[in-house]
């Protein structure tokens, strides 16, 4: 396995954690970028991310909004059309002009304003959305390499099963093992088998989603194996982590914008009360008379006092809305928060247990049990069932890791990781 990169910061570790956990990551060469062209720099989880982020269809589209918020603060911050005007008597006279409609000035900026925090908005979804891929990519990856670890553990069990069945079958042809045993063995090996079908249908089915996950369909991309370490990668106290999630998510920050952007609408309402201008200037000739030119200024009067207090009310609740919106959505991110690391906790003890005690005593037991099988101080099925105990530990605790990694990925959404 490739050498993990070292913090000495807990909080810097948990951002990369993405590189550093699971399998290690290859380092991309300098000056050379093979995802531009659709094609993977390796097959290692930090590959994959890179990948993804550049070719998930949902972070083009999320992109491309983003562009088209930053074009509404151009739009936000110009003046309307002027107006072109002509008019012709029944005589020989005429008039041409044009008027341009002015809204008071603090209103544009306030627009503008407001156009910019909206796309604040837009770019803090886009980063969510960019971590909400990393995290699907680490869940797709951890799911695909449980199953391929599953695979070679089936596939050690079964060749296991063989070799007691030939050793039976040795016995049972010299007299020296009852039938039942041989038929006891062939059942075992029939459900190892059968386990082996269902495990690569699952590896199929993980391939798929990966594969989507990816925004590609084309599956050969997908080579991830079981050969490297399950490595758990989150560091940092409980609380590190959660004042993170509550300082850096970008729900949370979109939510913020959109909050500041709520109480410029309530400025803009506000500002309803003051005057717009519309200025025009028109030439008139014809009728046997000179020619001359007339410049003009017309201002609103905004004299509808209740309707703009009404807007006025309205931006305010709106905001209010906003606000009291975020309150909730930051106790439920807290929360998840809490649970998520209370699960990570959990499920570390438990990959640990298995590791340190659980897997290496029921390794033991099995050896302890062919023993004794051999001299006769026991019988096939306990053979048998001292190896479906060590198989169902290893079961468990592949699903225990996984369990790390749906963790992890859930922080990652939380926290904003986006590499």
């Amino acid at each position: 396995m490739l050498e993990q990169k070292k913090s000495t910061n807990p909080l810097i570790a948990l951002i990369l954690l993405l590189p550093a956990i699971l399998f290690g990551h290859t380092v991309f060469a300098q000056g050379n970028d093979p995802l531009s062209s659709g094609q993977l720099a390796g097959n290692s989880l930090q590959d994959y991310i890179e990948y993804a982020l550049i070719h998930n269809p949902r972070i083009s589209a999320a992109a491309s909004e983003a562009e088209s918020q930053r074009n509404q603060i151009t739009i936000s911050s110009s003046l309307p059309d002027p107006m072109a005007m002509s008019n012709f008597g029944f005589g020989s006279g005429y008039g041409i002009g044009v008027t341009q409609r002015v809204p008071f000035p603090t209103k544009i900026l306030t627009e503008r304003r407001a156009a910019i925090q909206m796309l604040d908005r837009q770019e803090a979804r886009l980063e969510q959305i960019r971590s909400d891929i990393v995290a699907e990519v680490v869940e797709a990856y951890s799911h695909l390499y449980s199953a391929k670890r599953m695979h070679t553990i089936l596939n050690d069990n079964l060749e296991l099963l063989k070799f007691l069945e030939d050793n039976v079958r040795v016995r049972y042809t010299v007299g020296g093992a009852p039938q039942s045993e041989l038929v006891r063995i062939q059942v075992e090996m029939t459900r190892a088998e059968d386990a082996i079908q269902s495990n690569k249908l699952n590896i199929d089915s993980y391939k798929q989603k990966f594969a989507a996950v990816l925004g590609t369909e084309d599956v050969s991309l997908i080579l991830v194996d079981a050969e490297s370490e399950f490595v758990p990668g989150i560091t940092g106290t409980d609380e590190e982590i959660i004042v993170r999630v509550l300082s850096e998510n970008h729900t949370l920050q979109m939510m913020e914008s959109e909050l500041d952007a709520a109480g410029t609408m309530v400025s803009l309402a506000r500002q309803q009360y003051l005057p717009d201008f519309e200025v025009g200037t028109e030439y008139m000739g014809g009728g046997g008379m000179d020619g001359s030119w007339s410049v003009g200024l017309k201002m609103s009067l905004p004299v509808w006092v209740r309707r703009n207090q009404a807007e006025v009310q309205q931006a305010s609740d709106i905001k209010e809305s906003v606000r009291k919106n975020r309150e909730e959505v930051t106790n439920q991110i807290r929360a998840k928060a809490v649970s998520i690391v209370n699960e990570l906790r959990d499920s570390k003890r438990k990959v640990e247990l298995y590791t340190d005690v659980l897997i290496p005593q029921a390794a033991q037991v099995v050896q302890l049990t062919q023993t004794d099988y051999r001299t006769g101080s026991s019988g096939i099925m306990e053979l048998i069932d001292s190896q479906r105990t060590l198989l169902q530990l290893e079961e468990q605790i592949i699903a225990e890791q996984l369990r790390v990694k749906k963790a992890e990925s859930e922080l990652i959404r939380l926290t904003g990781v986006n590499r």
